[in-house]
């Protein structure tokens, strides 16, 4: 079915499967996959080797047991550093942490549950291969 594999890391069940199944709607993913709340940093990295995703949606807030504010952003260096390639999505329910999600390294932010910006985050890495 292609080669868009979408990746979601959220503390929020709801909100992975919200940008999955949209993206599923519109079209533009082979495979998506999720990690939620239990998520560790390494297990992040390990999730990320093994799904080897084209696009990754990264929750500001996660971690074990209760979500950390800002944990999202303080992973995105180590993410970089052994995904360099891996254009990353940052999300986020507000703007209190685009600043410094961009300066690390963060390609876009997507504020919840805006699905017009959600589809041109899509759109703009997904156009070259939409799925059939």
């Amino acid at each position: 079915m292609g080669d868009n594999r979408l990746a979601v890391v959220h503390h929020e069940s709801t909100i992975g499967k919200l940008i999955c199944d949209y993206a599923r709607t519109i079209g533009y993913v082979g495979e998506s996959h999720t990690a939620g709340n239990s998520t560790t940093a390494d297990q992040v990295l390990d999730f990320l080797r093994e799904v080897n995703p084209t696009l990754l949606f990264l929750g500001e807030s996660w971690g074990q047991g209760h979500p950390r504010r800002g944990e999202g952003v303080k992973a995105l260096t180590s993410i970089l550093e052994s995904h360099p390639d891996l254009p990353i999505v940052m999300v986020s329910g507000g703007p209190s942490y685009k600043d410094s999600a961009i300066a690390s390294g963060a390609r876009e932010y997507w504020i919840t549950p805006d699905l017009a910006s959600l589809k041109i985050i899509l759109n703009k890495y997904f156009m070259k291969n939409p799925q059939s």
